[in-house]
């Protein structure tokens, strides 16, 4: 049930505002009943329990169908309005986009900061008794504190709408170069530089009737500019490639011996 406190005579305009007079001359409230079969709902609306509105009937089917409609708009709406209050959640993770720097440099545009993520920091205390193993009187025991810290961040930076800055790091990948930085300048339509990119580049090379391959290289580490000038684009790139060389050598431990064979004790 749901009740309401009216202040002054109801529904007249005259008595406000409110606030003057705190007097209350009755209380709303709506009274829902469903038939034993199951088949309408009513609503009843009264007012210092007397009746003052017509008393709503509908068929329950009806009601609940209407009822389901108008929270699935309500939800949908309460959606909308929050995506657009904040744009900057992640879909993947959850996490949001925390803006911790936030300027206005004029014509430029904004100047921001942006980081999400998490860094958790373990410890635990070690306590080792050597007294089996141990070589000396002050070596029979030795306790240590070890931390553990794990830590995945992502940046992103941007100074007005055509430098963006970008940093993904992650303490629990297999490979530095996996961990990327990336600074880059998007240029507009009719600029002759395209897009530069700095840090973590990639090169594609489409396949052309000149080059009977395409090839995609990953991992490069330097600078990588676009530019168009009329029909004909360029690509420039400088970089080095982040590799992990290694080294094994393998020595035998048979040994070969020498038999002779004479011709007449050949297998047969």
């Amino acid at each position: 049930f749901h009740q309401e406190v009216f202040f002054g005579v109801y529904r007249d305009t005259l008595t406000f505002p409110i606030g003057l007079m705190n007097v209350s001359f009755g209380q709303k409230k709506t009274t829902i009943t469903v038939d034993p079969d199951w088949t309408s709902i009513t609503f009843t609306e009264t007012l210092d329990k007397r009746i003052y509105k017509i008393p709503f009937t509908a068929p329950l089917e009806w009601y609940l169908t209407k009822l389901v409609r108008l929270n699935y708009r309500k939800k949908l709406h309460e959606i909308a309005m929050k995506g657009t209050k904040d744009k900057s959640r992640d879909s993947r993770t959850g996490t949001r986009l925390i803006e911790v720097v936030g300027m206005d440099i004029g014509r430029m545009g904004r100047a921001s900061l942006r980081v999400r993520g998490n860094v958790n920091i373990s410890g635990k205390l070690v306590l080792q008794d050597q007294e089996l193993v141990r070589s000396s009187i002050n070596e029979t025991q030795n306790t240590h504190i070890e931390f553990d810290q794990r830590q995945n961040l992502n940046i992103e930076g941007k100074v007005g709408d055509r430098i963006t800055v970008l940093m993904d790091q992650d303490s629990e990948r297999d490979f530095d170069w996996e961990n990327n930085i990336r600074i880059s300048y998007q240029g507009e339509e009719d600029d002759i530089i395209q897009k530069i990119e700095a840090g973590n580049i990639s090169l594609s090379l489409p396949a052309t009737q000149y080059v009977t391959f395409s090839g995609q290289n990953k991992g490069l580490f330097g600078l990588k500019g676009i530019a168009k000038l009329g029909p004909i684009d360029f690509t420039s790139i400088a970089s080095i490639e982040q590799t992990k060389k290694e080294q094994q050598r393998y020595s035998g431990g048979s040994e070969a011996q020498t038999a002779r064979i004479k011709d007449y004790e050949y297998v047969k």
